[in-house]
């Protein structure tokens, strides 16, 4: 009964992470449409983690998420439309990892990124969340499109 508690909220939890452009009501905003791990067990030793991104509006060319200090990531690797994107990803001094495309995401495509060989640092928080924005060119303005909520499984 614990465990089925556990999994109501953590899906209540998913449910309530609104997006701007879904508060807003706009389709000229990029949202978030889906973050997992795979596996959803914590102690996996080669977990993957998927973000999903709608591009609406502007072009997307660098994304930036604050990625929590107890989670250690191995690589990075970015998709859209069926093709592998180029990406160079840089860990910035305010502790955000800069993602850097190769060519521009265009509206109306959706962008996948993974993150590979994720380690935790700690058995305690399984509720990972992710502070997501991107912007249309490298020192252009960003634009904060939401938090991306993870949640792995004991």
């Amino acid at each position: 009964m614990k465990r089925l508690y556990s999994i109501l909220a953590a899906s209540l939890l998913g449910l309530g992470s609104v997006t701007p452009a879904i508060a807003l009501g706009s389709a000229e905003i990029s949202q978030i449409v889906s973050a997992v791990a795979v596996p959803k067990d914590h102690n996996a030793p080669f977990a993957r983690y998927h973000i999903r991104i709608q591009v609406a509006g502007n072009p997307v060319s660098q994304l930036k998420m604050k990625t929590p200090s107890a989670l250690q990531i191995g690589q990075v690797a970015a998709f859209a439309q069926g093709q592998t994107l180029p990406v160079q990803s840089t860990t910035l001094p305010s502790g955000e990892t800069e993602l850097t495309f190769a060519q521009a995401v265009p509206p109306g495509a959706e962008l996948e990124v993974q993150l590979l060989n994720v380690r935790h640092a700690t058995n305690l928080n399984r509720i990972w969340q992710f502070p997501i924005a991107v912007s249309a060119s490298p020192g252009a303005a960003d634009q904060s499109i939401g938090i991306a909520r993870i949640h792995t499984f004991w």
